[in-house]
């Protein structure tokens, strides 16, 4: 395995946070661990936390605008865009290796 070297003061960087959602650090590197859909949702939860911390503890900033665009879902492609692809990216029937 090899571990960005960000990762390695993590834990001593959120211990100093005098605000952060509970069990902060273990969250985080279980999102790193974990299947890509579970992960993509345990972070969209501390995201939201974090979001609400925010508003709790520094109502005076307005991140209205910025939690709604981070609750935006993007409309998903119902296949590549033409050219997007590399040659090896695809059958040749079109699909997706």
């Amino acid at each position: 395995r090899i571990y960005h070297p960000g990762f390695k003061w993590m834990n001593r960087w959120i211990d100093e946070m005098q605000i952060a959602p509970p069990d902060f650090a273990n969250r985080i590197k279980e999102i790193f661990r974990a299947e890509p859909l579970k992960a993509l949702q345990e972070a969209q939860k501390l995201v939201l936390e974090i979001y609400d911390l925010v508003n709790k503890h520094m109502p005076e900033v307005d991140i209205q605008h910025a939690r709604n665009k981070f609750l935006h879902w993007r409309k998903q492609f119902e296949s590549a865009p033409a050219g997007i692809l590399l040659d090896h990216d695809a059958a040749p029937d079109g699909h997706l290796l």
